[in-house]
């Protein structure tokens, strides 16, 4: 059985992959978390079977909006 992502997660790997596939930046949800509607910094790993094969992020606040 597969283990539920948290919301935050999903999203992250939501973005990520219609970026990669498609080259297109999602509309956040309706329902975004509290603590995502602020600028804030932002840090992701990748990981394939366990093994790190990529990370970017930034602890400053980034407007990316278009």
């Amino acid at each position: 059985m597969k283990k539920e992502s948290h919301p935050l997660v999903k999203l992250a790997k939501d973005a990520i992959k219609e970026y990669v596939k498609n080259r297109r930046i999602i509309k956040p949800p309706d329902d975004l978390a509290e603590e995502m509607k602020g600028q804030a910094g932002i840090f992701v790993s990748l990981k394939k079977r366990g093994q790190l094969r990529g990370c970017i992020g930034t602890f400053a606040p980034m407007n990316w909006r278009r």
